[in-house]
């Protein structure tokens, strides 16, 4: 069965078949590492310094790329056709492979250059198509987390979205996500890359692991959500089902990091 997140990020998917079978295999995914990530402070403390920080980076990837598949479904079907040919293997890396670095996350532009982004003379392969980007923040991220907020405004169901709205303007809503992303994944990935040459544990505890990971689940939760208000997304669902799930995310995330 589906995991609250792997729904929430890879919406009704089914409405799509070609790029749906893609989606569905990455909201199996989703559910395979949410689920092990739920069961995760029932482990002894050393496997959860082991695994937990694999789960988490695994957990943000695998989201980040459902997002980019629902937003340019172009992208998700050209690896997927590449990695169904007979000369795709594991023994090279795959130059059409989704990157972090690129294709989710990207530098920030600097105020001067966010003033002239939609400049007379753009060249098209120069707007950045980041997922966290500047160019998808404006056209995207930050119009859905204000209707986001407005949709939400007047209604209990919007107590879910306090925090962020409390925090987080919209003109400020990518810069935002994309300084968590950043530094979640760094954090997440020491633990991934064997990039400590100290005792694991003594960077990650059992309580700096599952503060991470809830922070990871929070921020999954509210990608996704927004998700939702993107009219040129695919897979949508009606915003009331969409609060229904990001509400048991964000207490699975809120429980998870108090214990």
């Amino acid at each position: 069965m589906a995991s609250d997140l792997s729904l929430l990020a890879c919406g009704l998917y089914h409405r799509h078949p070609t790029v749906g079978r893609v989606l569905e295999n990455i909201g199996n995914n989703i559910t395979i590492v949410e689920n092990r990530i739920l069961e995760l402070p029932k482990e002894a403390d050393d496997y959860i310094s082991l695994h937990g920080p694999f789960y988490g980076r695994t957990l943000l990837e695998s989201v980040c790329i459902a997002l980019v598949g629902r937003i340019d479904p172009f992208r998700l079907l050209v690896i997927k056709k590449v990695q169904e040919s007979g000369d795709f293997g594991l023994g090279s890396r795959s130059k059409i492979a989704m990157k972090w670095s690129g294709d989710i996350v990207e530098e920030g532009m600097g105020s001067e250059a966010l003033k002239k982004m939609w400049r007379p003379d753009l060249e098209f392969q120069k707007a950045s198509r980041g997922l966290l980007g500047d160019y998808y923040g404006n056209l995207f991220w930050n119009p859905a987390y204000q209707g986001l907020l407005d949709a939400t405004a007047d209604s209990p169901s919007g107590d879910c979205l306090a925090d962020y709205r409390a925090s987080t303007m919209p003109d400020y809503f990518t810069t935002r996500v994309r300084s968590d992303a950043f530094r979640l994944f760094s954090a997440l990935s020491k633990g991934v890359h064997g990039e400590l040459v100290i005792k694991a544990d003594l960077i990650y505890d059992k309580v700096t692991v599952l503060e991470l990971l809830s922070e990871t689940m929070k921020l999954c939760g509210i990608l996704s959500i927004a998700s939702h208000m993107l009219d040129s997304a695919l897979c949508q669902m009606y915003l009331c089902q969409a609060i229904e799930l990001y509400k048991k995310v964000k207490e699975g995330s809120d429980s998870y990091a108090a214990r």
